[in-house]
């Protein structure tokens, strides 16, 4: 398992922006969250620096969390006399120059996410410790026996549109995203399938995990929903499901009077000892009204609940849709998906199968 340890520079309410609300601290805190989250969710060990802005270790204390870590990245927004100034800047260590691709390949895929430049990487030395990084935290995390240690610059807050973009925490979830798959390509993280879903009526983190297959609280830890872990009708929340987990299709069933195991069982074309097993359900076999059972579905199935489909080569959304049954504005429409409605190999779609 790798290890990363993720910095956000700084502290709570400390270096604001030319944008109203915006403080490096408070939102370099958001990104690293959610960065944490993506990483997490594709099997690393994720340590924070600090976790709330009220916390403010010293440059040391950061970088010698990183004690053998695989990766310690620090984050941090710009600031210039320039406020025409944009773009991302990727810091690498004196002591690490073979990991200046690395440092390159994230601060490339930022600045994507926020349509900047990217500004280049660079590794600066001390005037001090002329042998040593002029960033405190990479010569201390360097020290500590990272064996890789960045500090990235994500645009300018004293410009007034990379400012904006670091206020809105979808493009900070974007860039998050980006940065996590560089890393998992360096670092050999699955980064498995991640899907988009709109919280419906009635739905609970446990019930979503459910129908997914997964556990509720890597839908937590991949969303940063803290206990009392509260969701709200019509919430975009992703759910990172695993290569593994993608091969099958639960339905959630609501007991009615007059059911069976037997009965559901043959309703859905699976076995009555299936749908025991997924529910913990022993001898006698007993069911009551209004219990909420999965219902372990075959991938295909024509049911009301939601494949996981993993785009291949020469796939469209025509093709797809062909295969199960359904429209292809349907899957672009639950994926959101718009003109020119384009789709890569490798990208993970919900499949909105039809009602039985």
């Amino acid at each position: 398992m790798a290890t990363i340890v993720i910095d956000p520079g700084h502290t709570g309410g400390y270096n604001q922006g030319v944008c109203y609300g915006y403080y490096e601290g408070n939102a370099m805190l958001t990104l690293a969250k959610h960065l944490g989250a993506e990483l997490t969710s594709m099997g690393a060990d994720v340590i924070y620096t600090r976790t709330t802005n009220m916390q403010n270790p010293s440059l040391v204390e950061r970088g010698s969390m990183a004690e053998n870590a695989d990766l310690f990245i620090s984050l941090h927004s710009d600031a210039s006399d320039n406020a025409n100034a944009r773009g991302v800047t990727s810091y690498f260590s004196v002591r690490l120059p073979d990991t200046e691709p690395f440092a390159t390949e994230i601060g490339t895929a930022a600045a994507n996410v926020m349509g900047n430049q990217f500004r280049g990487s660079l590794s600066l030395y001390s005037t001090t410790f002329p042998t040593q990084d002029y960033f405190g935290v990479l010569r201390a995390a360097v020290a500590a026996g990272a064996k890789n240690a960045f500090l990235i610059e994500h645009g300018f807050h004293t410009n007034q549109e990379d400012c904006q973009l670091l206020s809105n925490d979808t493009v900070l979830r974007q860039i998050a995203a980006a940065e996590a798959k560089v890393i998992a390509q360096h670092l050999g993280l699955s980064a498995g399938c991640r899907v988009r879903y709109t919280v419906q009526s009635g739905d609970t983190l446990y019930e979503i995990a459910r129908k997914f297959n997964i556990s509720w609280q890597s839908i937590a830890t991949a969303n940063n929903i803290t206990s009392p872990y509260v969701i709200s009708l019509g919430q975009q929340i992703v759910i990172p499901i695993l290569s593994e987990t993608a091969s099958r299709c639960n339905l959630i069933y609501v007991v009615k009077n007059g059911d069976s195991l037997y009965g559901i069982a043959r309703k859905y074309g699976v076995t009555w000892e299936s749908i025991a097993t997924a529910n913990n359900i022993t001898s006698p076999y007993v069911i009551s009204v209004g219990q909420r059972l999965t219902v372990p579905l075959p991938a295909g199935s024509a049911t009301n609940c939601q494949f996981i489909y993993t785009v291949g080569s020469g796939d469209s959304l025509y093709s797809i849709a062909r295969k199960y049954g359904v429209t292809w504005e349907a899957i672009a429409s639950t994926n959101e998906i718009y003109h020119p409605f384009t789709i890569s190999p490798g990208q993970c779609l919900i499949i909105p199968l039809p009602r039985v």
